[in-house]
């Protein structure tokens, strides 16, 4: 998200389309939602993302949208494909993410909110969801190729 935004703010060539797999989009990660989930999640401990976040953050606050790109604007970034599962930690900051590149201008966005899957479900490609998703991306790679 934030090579997107730097790429439309520099005025550079964007790509024809993004996917993003459960992006982390708010290092800050101040929904109390999150604070609620963390037990629900067993491969994002929040304690160990918290200080992950302030470690990738160095002098920048967590608020930054160089750091947290939810906190930029999502306008004129092109067709981005959004995937991530229920019971991510994450989730809250996901759907936030979907609703604020559903109304920006100039952004086309397609969410998939895949029921009961993990964070970054993708990495066990035999996953019937997983081998359904690739197949999709696959298709869409090849329509945003020609």
């Amino acid at each position: 998200m934030v090579l997107l935004q730097q790429l439309r703010t520099q005025q550079q060539p964007m790509p024809t389309a993004s996917v993003l797999v459960s992006p982390w989009s708010d290092l800050a990660m101040r929904d109390p939602e999150i604070q609620q989930r963390h037990q629900s999640d067993p491969e994002l401990p929040l304690q160990a993302m918290r200080q992950v976040a302030a470690n990738y953050a160095g002098t920048l606050v967590l608020d930054d949208p160089l750091v947290s790109p939810l906190n930029g604007s999502m306008a004129h970034l092109g067709h981005i494909s959004l995937w991530y599962g229920t019971t991510e930690l994450l989730l809250p900051d996901h759907r936030k993410l979907a609703a604020k590149l559903k109304q920006a201008d100039g952004t086309q966005v397609d969410v998939h909110e895949m029921k009961n899957m993990l964070h970054d479900f993708l990495m066990w490609p035999n996953l019937p969801e997983s081998r359904q998703v690739f197949e999709t991306l696959n298709e869409l790679m090849k329509k945003n190729d020609q």
